[in-house]
């Protein structure tokens, strides 16, 4: 919930309770601050699309909004989620603050050792060309491709750079050792290895 007053923090509070034992209370962010995401894909290289600019109903971005709008059955592509949000792509940002976000996106996914296709949603604020992480979904639903599309990358083009990069990592992983033998352990079970001389 989001409270303007202290009326509302106390409802907001009291029905966040029926849910849980514990609640998070957080100051909100200045007025003018929007959602963008943008999505990134890769594995061994990166690239990021172009960024959006999700439209909420009301204040803030709500289940209904990501989930039920459009029937929530999803579209053509048959993955629902994101996909049937209104939103404006590019999103309204400068081209700074837009390259800003794309390379933020590439390091988040770079840092969790991504391969395949994600998507992080941000804070922003315009006005300040500041931005804040929010979340990265892996992978997104829809697989982002609304976003890849304004990008020059068809749907069959995003499969098939998915189905690449997964058996890419896949013959990397396979090089890569995860056991090796030892008797220690067998001797130690058996009495000959004694700890700690």
């Amino acid at each position: 919930g989001k409270a303007k007053n202290e009326d509302e923090l106390q409802f907001a509070i009291e029905v966040a309770f029926t849910y849980s034992e514990s609640v998070i209370i957080e100051e909100a962010f200045p007025e003018g601050v929007i959602e963008v995401n943008c999505s990134v894909l890769g594995y061994e290289h990166l690239e990021a699309s172009v960024c959006e600019q999700p439209i909420p109903s009301k204040d803030v971005l709500s289940f209904t909004d990501k989930y039920m709008r459009g029937g929530g059955k999803g579209g053509s592509k048959g993955a629902g989620g994101m996909e049937t949000l209104s939103r404006i792509i590019p999103a309204p940002i400068s081209k700074e603050l837009t390259k800003k976000i794309q390379d933020a996106t590439k390091m988040v996914f770079s840092e969790l050792n991504g391969c395949g296709v994600a998507r992080v949603d941000y804070f922003v604020d315009p006005k300040k060309d500041k931005f804040w992480i929010n979340e990265i979904n892996t992978p997104p639903g829809s697989l982002a491709y609304y976003l890849w599309e304004k990008s020059g990358v068809s749907y069959p083009e995003l499969l098939d750079k998915l189905i690449e990069f997964g058996l890419k990592r896949a013959k990397n992983q396979s090089k890569t050792q995860y056991t090796f033998e030892s008797g220690l352990l067998a001797q130690m079970a058996s009495g000959k290895a004694v700890s700690g001389k």
